[in-house]
């Protein structure tokens, strides 16, 4: 069996690489390969064990229950200030440590699946834009791009430029959130011009609501909110949001017209509105997905109505205007206990992914890396006892 690592590139944030990992990391495990994942450079970590490791990697590792050590997936950070330091000379490359950790995990996958981070030239600071580091892993690169055609094939070649300056050709394209009216005709149309362009078209996902929709958890995390009520209801999904600032009966008015799956977000304060809302549940006219409160907490008074209502009331001391901003322009991520997300991802890559495009990809294989002379001179060196 030849042993392939896979690069998932992109022309841009939440395009969907992340998703693309799951849905092949899914596959190629029920197919019997043993795969390894790397982020080689993430952005958003979490800090375990004193170590800081990306948020795509513990969501990947929980979520296949990997046995491989989290820093080696996970080598390098870009935190707050480091660039900096980069620029200024404290830092030395990455790339020698991304490399020592790819080879770790190398040598024991049968298939290393590495994931990019933003568009294809993100990285250019430290000299390892995405295509650079593909190169360096000599990885096969499976590009994702948004649905359409006109603007999906004008990104795609401009971050395809990329790859081809550094000498690495795109060996799949696959094509995320297509409307599902359209799916048939776009793939027929793209299909037709990757061919000409000699890539391989693997496959285009429709666009599922559910993957697009936060979790309250998700939300919680974003923006330092507590739970007073409900935490058990975490893994439900927020449903569009309905921000209460007028006078209640208003505010009311406009709940009508929505009723189910609405996440309502109000001051703390406004007991007149929260009272209103009760008397909503109460006849059954409103099922919302959950409150959040914001400045001042409510009186326990006012909360003890809601004691048995199936709903998560959350609290965050941050004034209603800021906070509707971060919800408005939050990034949704996959947590790792949004198992329904995660079955839909497996099971779309295994509905609408061209397996025999990836089958071939899988059986040309990667050149094998080679640790650089003077890398394992240093690591030598390092060894000896004076050194320890």
């Amino acid at each position: 069996m030849a042993k392939t690592a896979i690069y998932i590139a992109s022309t841009g944030k939440n395009v969907g690489k992340t998703s693309l990992s799951i849905g092949l990391i899914g596959y190629l495990r029920e197919q019997g390969y043993k795969v390894a994942f790397m982020k080689p450079m993430g952005q958003r970590y979490k800090t375990i064990d004193g170590k800081k490791i990306s948020e795509d990697v513990l969501l990947i590792s929980q979520t296949f229950n990997l046995d491989f050590d989290l820093s080696l997936m996970s080598p390098f950070i870009v935190e707050r200030g480091i660039t900096k330091k980069f620029i200024t000379g404290e830092l030395e490359s990455p790339l020698p440590e991304i490399k020592k950790a790819f080879l770790e995990l190398w040598k024991d996958s049968d298939v290393v699946v590495i994931e990019g981070t933003g568009h294809t030239g993100v990285g250019s600071i430290f000299g390892l834009p995405n295509s650079r580091i593909a190169r360096e892993l000599n990885a096969r690169v499976l590009f994702i791009v948004e649905g359409g055609i006109g603007s999906t094939i004008d990104s795609f070649n401009l971050n395809r430029a990329l790859f081809e300056r550094e000498g690495v050709k795109i060996s799949g394209v696959f094509v995320n959130k297509v409307k599902e009216a359209k799916l048939d005709s776009t793939v027929k149309i793209l299909r037709n011009y990757f061919k000409k362009e000699k890539i391989r078209f693997c496959g285009a996902f429709p666009y599922r609501p559910i993957l697009s929709m936060p979790s309250i958890q998700l939300l919680k995390d974003e923006i330092g909110a507590e739970f007073l009520r409900g935490a058990e209801f975490a893994e439900r999904k927020m449903g569009e949001v309905i921000i209460g600032l007028n006078e209640a009966h208003i505010f009311i008015e406009e709940l009508t017209n929505h009723q189910d799956d609405v996440f309502i977000v109000t001051s703390g304060d406004r007991s007149d509105i929260l009272l209103a809302l009760l008397a909503l549940l109460e006849r059954d006219r409103l099922n919302p997905t959950g409150i959040l409160l914001t400045g001042n907490r409510p009186p326990s008074s006012i909360l003890d109505f809601f004691q048995d209502k199936d709903l998560p009331i959350l609290h965050v001391e941050e004034n209603i205007f800021k906070i509707s901003s971060l919800i408005l322009n939050m990034s949704v991520k996959i947590d790792p206990f949004e198992k329904e997300k995660i079955k839909t991802l497996i099971e779309m890559f295994e509905e609408y992914a061209d397996k025999k495009r990836i089958h071939a990809i899988l059986r040309a294989g990667t050149p094998e890396v080679k640790e650089p002379f003077m890398e394992k001179v240093k690591r030598f060196i390092k060894s000896l006892p004076f050194f320890r």
